[in-house]
């Protein structure tokens, strides 16, 4: 059956949601209202709602995902600074901070996706809006690196991304 989160107005735009091996939940969402990054899951048992950045209009087009080790991985836009930002935490650390970092700038983030690969890779993929271009980003442990994927035209309106990987890994 459904199940309400909140009932507050203009909060749910730009959801996400990641499913650990258990079956918990884990979502993220853009509220509009507040111009926060938010966060919830039902992992107690109870759903759980947080805030996990909320510096000026911070979430649009977030993502998320969970590696093999419980590790939650988010991806989201800040529409202040024109920043694509990451977080992340353990997954079993309840209401404990999260760390978040700027994984590009100036004009980069839009339309952002992410998945986490077999091997625990994380792949993040987005617009840059400045270069027009769709770009990859990838972390196999300690560095991210960065590619560019193509230039859509900038008339297609081209510019959604999502990750996904194949049971093969690819």
């Amino acid at each position: 059956d459904p199940e309400t989160l909140t009932t507050r107005q203009e909060v749910g735009e730009y959801s996400s949601l990641a499913i650990d091996a258990s079956g918990n939940a884990y979502i993220v969402y853009y509220d509009s209202t507040n111009k926060n990054l938010l966060f919830a899951t039902n992992r107690s048992g109870d759903w759980v709602l947080e805030t996990i950045d909320s510096e000026d209009d911070i979430g649009e087009y977030a993502g998320i995902d969970i590696d093999d080790s419980n590790q939650l991985h988010v991806v989201y836009y800040d529409s202040t600074n024109t920043n694509l930002k990451y977080a992340t935490k353990a997954a079993s650390s309840g209401s404990s901070a999260w760390t978040t970092a700027t994984l590009d700038d100036g004009q980069a983030g839009k339309y952002a996706s992410i998945v986490v690969d077999y091997a625990n890779t994380i792949h993040v993929f987005y617009y840059d809006s400045g270069e027009e271009k769709i770009m990859h980003q990838y972390n196999s442990g300690s560095s991210w690196s960065k590619e560019t994927v193509g230039s859509p035209s900038v008339d297609s309106g081209l510019y959604y991304t999502k990750a996904a990987v194949s049971p093969d890994n690819k």
